[in-house]
């Protein structure tokens, strides 16, 4: 009968030592590849500064700004224009980026026409240097766009295309619940007011969000609260009972019973002192 097989304690130190020596090469040689693969950077707030896109901002370096820099290469190519009639791709054919084109055209639709060269340098994704190469070329008949919504009699909308007495009234008493337009898109919130007719006048029209009257959001009572469009019985009972607890500095505890579109409508209207 065969002796059973015996190791002595050094042996069996030795056999230990060799399988660890190769199992941590198997494993050396499975993870080694991964050290060789970069990682992706992480984007900063400056790569991410271009998704701030306001009316209020100071210009920045947009190339800094994750929008690529406007194109100054094709100066010699510039004719006259009026930036009220361009679309997307006639930006980009005046060197802008993809980006700066959409908010330039999607300012011109939240907040009207540009009434002169000046309006149009205003925009931050216009850079100084930009406006001053662009500024000879400029073509607006400030005359065109002399319609301010806020304050418009019945008599001025009626001069518009496809405005009769019934919407002149129509929007001026949507104004008045309001307390002011801050954007020409809300006459889509006018009954009867239809889209087609809206775009045919939107170019002669602009706002002066200074004549919106706005509301104490601290001290303003019930009924005044839901007389207005964008504050339902709801949103005032959460505004009320929120209020007794603190004073409020913001709208944030109206989510989620509230879209963050509304909520940022509402901030048009209100005050907090």
């Amino acid at each position: 009968m065969d002796r059973p097989l015996k190791f002595s304690r050094r042996e069996k130190l030795g056999i230990f030592g060799l399988a660890l020596v190769i199992f941590s090469l198997l494993l050396l040689s499975y993870i080694a590849p991964a050290s060789d693969i970069s990682m992706p950077h992480t984007a900063d707030s400056a790569s991410l500064a271009w998704l701030t896109l306001g009316t209020n901002e100071t210009k920045y370096d947009t190339e800094e700004a994750g929008v690529s820099a406007d194109r100054s290469d094709n100066k010699s190519e510039y004719s006259n224009f009026d930036p009220n009639a361009l679309g997307i791709d006639g930006f980009e054919q005046l060197g802008f980026s993809h980006k700066q084109s959409e908010v330039i055209v999607n300012y011109r639709g939240q907040y009207g026409p540009f009434r002169s060269k000046a309006d149009f340098g205003k925009i931050y994704v216009v850079r100084d240097e930009k406006f001053a190469e662009l500024e000879p070329y400029i073509q607006i008949d400030e005359s065109r766009y002399s319609i301010e919504i806020n304050a418009a009699t019945a008599e001025e909308l009626q001069s518009l295309k496809g405005i009769g007495p019934k919407l002149a009234d129509r929007i001026i008493k949507y104004r008045k619940k309001l307390g002011g337009f801050f954007s020409v898109d809300q006459l889509k919130e006018v009954y009867g007011l239809a889209p087609e007719t809206i775009d045919g006048i939107s170019n002669e029209l602009y706002v002066d969000t200074g004549l919106i009257e706005l509301k104490n959001i601290n001290l303003a009572n019930q009924s005044d609260l839901e007389s207005h469009p964008y504050f339902d019985f709801a949103v005032t009972a959460l505004i009320l009972k929120e209020r007794n607890k603190h004073k409020l500095i913001d709208l944030n505890f109206l989510q989620p019973n509230t879209t963050p579109e509304t909520i940022e409508k509402m901030l048009h209207y209100i005050e907090f002192e």
